[in-house]
């Protein structure tokens, strides 16, 4: 195949990730919301807002495991290996700032930061990445693809 049918291919790819983890997290958010009170309880409706904001990963996480796949049949397994190591680290790093900080808030906030960093975010710390950043970016926000290096 050509670089160019190679880049649509991975994109659909991205985008089928992005749909199906988009659609997971709107019924994992719903659970979370609608289902908290009455499944734990009164006591746990605050967490409520917790269970809606964690639902906001899934979609990454969705496309960190497609970029995963396609890392490694690209053979860049040390590369892969080195942006999961990053967002782990950068987790880390956050929930030592944020949870004195905010708490439990602080924990999601670093969850949401480091889940976007370790899918999409560390792909642009690496020249060889960049296009595959630029197309996870495009498929979390289901946009139509774009050939790298035109401006439609």
């Amino acid at each position: 195949k050509s670089r160019s049918d190679w880049g649509q291919c991975s994109y659909r790819y991205y985008k089928v990730a992005a749909l199906a983890g988009w659609g997971f997290a709107l019924i994992a958010g719903a659970i979370a919301w609608f289902g908290t009170v009455p499944l734990l309880g009164v006591e746990f409706q605050e967490s409520r807002i917790v269970g809606l904001i964690m639902a906001g990963r899934i979609p990454m996480i969705f496309l960190g495991c497609a970029r995963s796949n396609n890392m490694v049949v690209d053979g860049l397994l040390p590369v892969h290996s080195a942006t999961l190591i990053a967002g782990a680290v950068l987790n880390l790093m956050l929930n030592l700032v944020f949870i004195p900080l905010w708490g439990i808030y602080g924990a999601v906030f670093a969850s949401l930061v480091s889940f976007w960093f370790a899918a999409q975010g560390c792909c642009f710390f690496w020249p060889i990445l960049r296009p595959v950043g630029r197309q996870i970016g495009r498929a979390i926000l289901l946009l139509p693809y774009r050939e790298e290096g035109t401006t439609r």
